[in-house]
């Protein structure tokens, strides 16, 4: 009579199984922390806008909507902006559907800062501007 030996479960050989899985594991989860940081990719982080994390990109810093200079900015600053995904805007100006509308700029979307501003209600900066005599 033949013997079905990957069947056969002894307390012997379940225990030797389960030690051999568990130190195998282990060897993989080493080699790969090991494989990481040789590569440096740094630490894992939330992106903006992202709900998986990714890989050695550090969190961005964006500059308040009251300080920020630039006539237009980028989809990732403007969903920052309007606490919104990056998609949701991307979405906006593809179906032409949303608060505002972007500018296309050699086929890159470009919000523009006064849209975002007035979207939010954000009172526009007097940067520049000349108060009157009286004050």
């Amino acid at each position: 009579m033949k013997q079905n030996l990957l069947n056969a479960e002894t307390p012997e050989t379940s225990s030797k199984f389960g030690e051999d899985m568990r130190s195998l594991i282990t060897a993989k989860v080493i080699s790969t922390c090991a494989n990481t940081s040789e590569k440096g990719s740094g630490p894992v982080t939330q992106g903006p806008g992202s709900r998986s994390p990714q890989v050695g990109k550090a969190p961005t810093a964006f500059v308040p909507l009251e300080l920020e200079t630039r006539f237009a900015v980028g989809t990732e600053v403007a969903a920052f902006h309007c606490n919104r995904r990056p998609q949701t805007l991307r979405a906006w100006a593809c179906r032409e559907n949303g608060p505002m509308r972007p500018i296309n700029v050699n086929g890159r979307l470009a919000w523009p800062v006064s849209e975002i501003r007035r979207v939010l209600g954000c009172p526009t900066p007097s940067i520049g501007k000349k108060r009157p005599e009286g004050s």
